[in-house]
């Protein structure tokens, strides 16, 4: 009697694990999608900043612009200093980002500046 309990629900949890795993797979392709669809738009990105970045005075006003950036940054942690020290980790996390984002335009620029001899 209690093998027939368990031999007609064997049916029933069969179909929740596909289901179950038909939802993960549909979850799975959807996640690849976004990611795919993600690096096309990148790499569309990439395609048109690389022309504006081959010209030395477009590098220049995108460093000019990234450091005056970085520079103002920095003086307002002494206002952040005086009005809400709390803020200040996020705030130094801030410019620590800016960094690095300048860090790689200049990486990903160097090839196209002119050399210094």
């Amino acid at each position: 009697m209690e093998e027939e309990w368990q031999d007609s629900n064997l049916p029933t949890k069969t179909l929740d694990v596909d289901a179950d795993l038909q939802k993960k797979h549909l979850a799975m392709l959807d996640r690849l999608s976004n990611r795919h669809q993600a690096r096309l738009n990148n790499s569309l990105a990439h395609r048109s900043d690389s022309t504006n970045s081959e010209s030395t005075s477009s590098f220049l006003s995108r460093f000019s612009d990234s450091k005056q950036s970085i520079d103002s940054q920095l003086a307002d942690s002494r206002l952040i200093v005086q009005s809400d020290p709390s803020r200040l980790k996020s705030h130094f996390a801030n410019i620590s980002s800016s960094v690095s984002d300048l860090e790689k335009l200049v990486a990903e620029n160097s090839y196209f500046l002119p050399s210094f001899l």
